[in-house]
């Protein structure tokens, strides 16, 4: 779900909402779109409409059959901290890819 929220240009600028009605990435404030594997943000939820994210909410997993129980309760609490871990590390590791791959000469 992380990867196509609309929020989600934020999170790899670093850009967290503090307060609920801001545009950033709402992952500080509970959303667990980051541990949450759910096509919503992409396909709506009627006829291609709505989704959490999609009109400013936070995600809350409920796609996911873990739901309601841990990690996804309670509601306002952020998702593990390791989901953030690793996907600065995923994040840091591509940006390098791409200094590395602009850096090698081009054959046209």
């Amino acid at each position: 779900m992380h990867e196509i929220c609309p929020r989600a240009g934020y999170f790899a600028g670093g850009k967290y909402s503090s307060e609920f009605g801001e545009p950033y990435c709402m992952g500080m404030l509970g959303c667990k779109g980051i541990i949450t594997h759910c096509q919503v943000p992409k396909r709506g939820f009627v006829e291609g409409a709505g989704g959490c994210t999609t009109v400013g909410g936070i995600c809350i997993g409920c796609t996911e059959p873990e739901f309601p129980d841990e990690p996804y309760s309670p509601f306002l609490q952020k998702a593990p901290a390791g989901a953030y871990a690793s996907e600065a590390m995923e994040d840091m590791v591509a940006k390098i890819k791409a200094v590395i791959s602009r850096m090698s000469s081009r054959k046209i």
